[in-house]
């Protein structure tokens, strides 16, 4: 199964997520729900959050325009 696949199919599929992306530490878009957009620069700001998450904690990310909290993240969640 793709990336693709996978966000359509057990993400979003499963009815308990509504917006999905799976996006590579290249900053690659392997995989994005439909009407849902990842921009260049959104995308930078979570990479550059696993490298600093204090950049993602006080400010939070924005994703589609809309901005999320971040609770907690580390080097390997957000």
């Amino acid at each position: 199964m793709s990336w693709q696949g996978y966000v359509d199919n057990n993400l979003v599929g499963s009815g308990h997520v509504s917006q999905a992306a799976i996006i590579g530490l290249n900053g690659v878009v392997f995989g994005i729900s439909q009407g849902f957009q990842v921009s260049q620069s959104e995308a930078t700001s979570l990479l550059e959050g696993f490298a600093d998450n204090s950049k993602v904690l006080g400010s939070g990310l924005r994703f589609n325009g809309v901005k999320y909290s971040m609770l907690m993240a580390s080097p390997s969640t957000a």
